[in-house]
């Protein structure tokens, strides 16, 4: 048996109405994680954004390259 339109669309539209419903997922990514320890280092000890990649990587041993440490400190300085 088919289904009418109005049945279709009343099923898309309570579709939509239940992911209205759904929390917003909080996504953490390491540069939010990261940011308090680059502006510290970039304002507080005046260190470079290729120095502070090399830090990272010698501290925690995770790669970074300055490009992405300086968008860190830019995206993040701002909502600070």
């Amino acid at each position: 048996m088919k289904q009418s339109t109005e049945s279709i669309i009343a099923s898309f539209n309570e579709l939509l109405e239940m992911a209205k419903e759904e929390e917003v997922k909080q996504r953490i990514s390491k540069w939010s994680l990261l940011a308090p320890t680059i502006i510290e280092l970039h304002d507080n000890k005046n260190f470079t954004y290729k120095e502070i990649a090399d830090w990272i990587l010698l501290h925690k041993g995770i790669e970074a390259s300055s490009t992405s440490v300086y968008q860190a400190y830019k995206k993040y300085k701002q909502e600070k």
